[in-house]
């Protein structure tokens, strides 16, 4: 399979200095083309009706994780400020083809060796080993396909060495054994662990909440501790993987997986998350041309867990002048939260520019679950755009009788060069 590669794909980023400017656009590159090639292997995949977990969505964050080592980069620079652009000539392939090559020849000779050993303890080892190289194999994957290359295939595939891994183990369906069972993998080590997220998403879906916090009952609660580790689920089969990879300062330092038993959806609904998923999917367009923006909060931009009382506090950053609101879905319909005195809107003026603005701070309260917020950004009249609205006492907000699938209508009609959107998907839960 081979996908076509554009030269017109450049990664933009503006800011005071050129450092600041150049990791702005590098991040902005990574999540266009994680964006392009995850789309493009989505289509693919669904329409031969073969497995898609290889092909998980990594959602555009503030800071990307894409490997990009080898691109070309140039500056301008207007009214004091630095923009970047940094793009991967094509003719880096190579670089990229043999770097995959090297982690693919890994990958088998782990996986040939598991093979040959009767004893599941030992063969547990070397897939792991496999496991870890895979996660690291992924980014280079995606930039080959990118250029227009076929990335090489280790012999056994990501999906067959978790369901052997899966095989090998006890399952559980109790949330606190699940646990206690991730983390005692570590040995010795202790970890920051990360939000659980669902497998192509950045949304905390009640299940992966409530096995965060039992997990960091056994490690450190650190954010910047040297090991970090990260994992992610998917609710389809019985029992289904969840899938953690352990980082030392950045580095991958190994990777398992813990067998699960659907059982345990009952307790947590986590066979819910197709729905968070779903309107994920729907909505995140980032700008094109020198139109760009980063919006996060105070908790960071992706897989965020709130608790009542919680302030949270919404920033954004435009390259250019534009409108700006904030939507939240609220049972099944849209909604806008007031950014001024009389409006849902506010006009981030040329002066705020590649800088952080505050748009409005929310404090958590009942009802707990999961709250879906979209930033729309637009270099027009925003009014023009959005449904019709009205201010509701009670609730505070401007409500629509919009559904999130008309106002997706909506905003597909506008040019990419003059809006922007951000989903972000968080969980909400009492105080303790």
């Amino acid at each position: 399979m081979f996908f076509v590669y554009s030269a017109e794909v450049t990664g933009t980023g503006c800011a005071k200095d050129k450092n600041t400017a150049k990791k702005y656009a590098l991040d902005d590159l990574s999540s266009q083309i994680r964006v392009r090639v995850e789309s493009e292997l989505y289509m693919v995949t669904s329409q031969s009706g073969a497995k898609s977990e290889s092909y998980v969505s990594h959602k555009i964050r503030l800071t990307s994780d894409l490997n990009i080592q080898e691109y070309s980069l140039n500056y301008t620079e207007r009214n004091g400020t630095y923009c970047a652009n940094v793009s991967i000539p094509k003719d880096r392939l190579p670089v990229y083809q043999k770097k995959a090559a090297s982690i693919v020849k890994e990958i088998n000779s782990y996986t040939e060796k598991a093979g040959k050993i009767k004893l599941d303890s030992q063969k547990t080892d070397l897939l792991q080993k496999a496991l870890d190289k895979y996660n690291e194999l992924e980014n280079y994957d995606i930039i080959v396909r990118f250029l227009g290359g076929e990335p090489p295939a280790p012999d056994m595939d990501r999906a067959d060495i978790k369901s052997e891994l899966v095989r090998m183990q006890r399952v559980s369906s109790d949330i606190s054994q699940i646990a206690k069972n991730i983390m005692s993998k570590m040995g010795n080590k202790s970890a920051y662990v990360n939000p659980v997220r669902l497998y192509g998403s950045a949304a905390i879906t009640p299940f992966a909440a409530l096995l965060t916090q039992q997990m960091r009952a056994y490690g450190t609660m650190n954010q910047d501790a040297a090991y970090q580790l990260h994992c992610q689920y998917s609710p389809e089969g019985d029992p289904f993987a969840i899938s953690c990879e352990l980082k030392f300062n950045g580095a991958p330092d190994g990777a398992f997986v813990t067998a699960v038993s659907t059982e345990v959806c009952k307790q947590t609904n986590c066979e819910s998350s197709a729905s968070m998923k779903r309107m994920e999917q729907m909505f995140g367009t980032p700008g094109a041309g020198l139109f760009r923006g980063y919006f996060y909060t105070n908790y960071g931009d992706a897989g965020v867990m709130l608790r009542e009382g919680d302030v949270l506090t919404l920033y954004a950053r435009l390259s250019e002048e534009a409108d700006l609101a904030v939507i939240f879905i609220n049972e099944g319909k849209a909604a806008l939260f007031p950014l001024s005195e009389k409006k849902p809107v506010i006009r981030i003026a040329g002066k705020l520019t590649n800088n952080e603005v505050e748009v409005i701070k929310l404090k958590v309260t009942p009802p707990f679950g999961t709250d879906t917020l979209i930033f729309a950004a637009y270099k027009g009249e925003m009014d023009e755009l959005l449904p019709k609205y009205r201010y509701d006492k009670d609730s505070g907000l401007y409500v629509t009788d919009e559904t999130p699938e008309a106002l997706l209508e909506r905003f597909r009609k506008v040019p990419k060069d003059r809006f922007i959107e951000k989903i972000m998907v968080f969980n909400t839960e009492p105080a303790r």
